[in-house]
């Protein structure tokens, strides 16, 4: 920045510029052509652009603008291009003898992610304009540069003339779309694998509850049905009836585990109530569910079991590490947006350093990419030693209320 305030210092000293102290900078080479909505407040006063616009930099000047890598370009108001850089020659393949005194236009055949005018007047406001242009090069390439206008007023003799600083940032942009697409392409597999492994996880719990569990279920009848046996049989009998129980219960406590099947015959409210009732009589704290959704409300299967899987592992979370005596589970949907909230009274602790060692707790960096893949945002809120709460919203767009008829 200093470098080319000293540009602009050394075109004013050879020029010999003089003017009150506090005085504003009016160009004096305006087109007439351009409508300026400032010019009543005196900061610009458009003025007869009919005379030929001086050359306004020192060879000094030059010289110095002529070390920097980027494009630099010196011109009137109305576009004559008053000098070209070697970078500029460098970016645009236009030699500074077969750019200068022609118009910009004309060689970089610029296009503007706004109206001209509107730039104009920008510059004209405030003395400088920023934003990104598409130019044209010698040998037809488009390239997208990060373009910086600085207008200098200059005198009754050289007219007032623009700077411009223009940098390729093309291979820049097309890295960031690159990136942007490969992110894209990312999340796009990881919730394809997410729905992947919610399609086997529904059929292995289904197998489990449906075939293995009737399968030790008719075990157990069969054992029921023998001919009263001796003493010795009547207990082995008894035991076997007891070993078949425990084990119909750990079947069916995987099977839910894996995927209830409230989740798909119920919907996730009676999901998420099942499952905070049970890990509540499996800990021993007491619960709380609280959702204001209307029955006619539907949400997308990607998010229900989202919503589903990080309660899952909150609760996980809550029974190894929280200590706490009370859990309270709210989904509501406001404004269009569906939020799931976690919170216990537990021992809490700070998430900073929760955060700076995230990959010691895979449990909430696996609750975070759950949420962001079903298009949601993940927080977490927690005071050591009075609780915390993990806080889903998903997003207004992903968020369907399905239509009854009429």
């Amino acid at each position: 920045m200093h470098f080319f305030r000293n540009i602009f210092s050394a075109a004013a000293a050879n020029r010999r510029i003089n003017r009150p102290s506090g005085a504003c900078l009016k160009p004096t080479n305006l087109p007439s052509t351009v409508s300026d909505p400032t010019a009543k407040s005196g900061v610009i006063q458009p003025q007869d652009a009919r005379r030929p616009a001086a050359t306004p930099l020192t060879r000094e000047a030059r010289e110095l603008l002529d070390l920097a890598h980027d494009a630099i370009i010196v011109r009137s108001l109305e576009g004559t291009v008053l000098f070209w850089s070697r970078g500029a020659a460098e970016q645009y393949g236009h030699q500074p003898t077969d750019a200068v005194g022609r118009r910009k236009q004309e060689l970089l055949h610029t296009e503007f992610p706004c109206p001209l005018k509107d730039i104009e007047s920008e510059l004209y406001r405030k003395g400088r304009w920023d934003g990104e242009l598409t130019h044209t090069c010698h040998d037809g390439r488009k390239i997208l540069v990060e373009s910086r206008w600085a207008l200098n007023p200059g005198t009754e003799e050289s007219g007032a003339w623009v700077i411009e600083i223009n940098r390729d940032i093309t291979v820049r942009r097309d890295a960031e779309l690159a990136l942007r697409k490969a992110h894209a392409n990312l999340l796009e597999l990881s919730r394809r694998l997410v729905q992947i492994q919610e399609t086997e996880r529904r059929k292995i719990s289904r197998e489990l509850h449906d075939e293995v569990g009737q399968d030790i279920t008719a075990v157990r009848l069969n054992l029921l049905t023998l001919p009263a046996p001796d003493s010795t049989s009547q207990q082995m009998r008894q035991e076997s009836l007891e070993l078949l129980d425990r084990l119909l219960e750990k079947v069916r406590s995987v099977a839910f585990r894996l995927r209830p099947s409230e989740l798909d015959d119920l919907g996730l409210i009676a999901a998420l109530r099942s499952t905070l009732t049970r890990s509540g009589t499996r800990v021993g704290f007491a619960t709380e569910f609280h959702s204001n959704l209307p029955d006619d409300y539907s949400i997308p299967p990607d998010q229900a079991d989202a919503c589903f899987r990080i309660v899952q592992e909150a609760l996980t979370n809550i029974a190894r590490h929280a200590a706490a005596s009370r859990v309270i589970l709210r989904l509501d949907a406001s404004q269009g947006a569906l939020r799931l909230s976690i919170s216990d009274n537990g021992l809490g602790f700070h998430p900073a350093t929760v955060t700076a060692a995230r990959s010691e707790h895979l449990g909430l960096t696996g609750m975070e990419e759950r949420a962001r893949i079903a298009n949601g945002t993940f927080q977490i809120r927690s005071i050591p030693g009075q609780g915390t709460e993990i806080l889903v919203t998903f997003v207004r767009e992903s968020v369907v209320t399905s239509q009854q008829p009429g």
